[in-house]
């Protein structure tokens, strides 16, 4: 099944290991970071399907930024608590 570009992730981060759905983006799109919450979220990229994950960026407040795709080639993003780095609240995140 081919994946559809550019698709909208959202989801309510509450414990550590906890990632948005993984989607494919291409050419720039927008993220997102609210809520009440303590520790630091890490945007990824992936240029294989998800079976391995670059570390883009971290954020440890909330956020609103444009990300840009660098290949323009539909890599994977995703963004969440990678394990050890949850601590407090609910992350709401949006990627796309």
């Amino acid at each position: 099944m081919a994946k559809t570009l550019n698709r909208t992730q959202s989801a309510d981060l509450t414990a550590q290991n906890t990632y948005t759905e993984e989607s494919p983006f291409n050419g720039t799109f927008g993220m997102r970071i609210r809520g009440t919450w303590a520790g630091t979220l890490t945007l990824q990229r992936s240029d294989d399907n998800g079976t391995n994950w670059d570390d883009i960026e971290s954020f440890s407040n909330n956020q609103l930024r444009v990300v840009l795709e660098p290949a323009n080639s539909g890599g994977m993003w995703r963004i969440g608590f990678k394990s050890g780095e949850y601590t407090s609240g609910t992350a709401s995140v949006r990627l796309g």
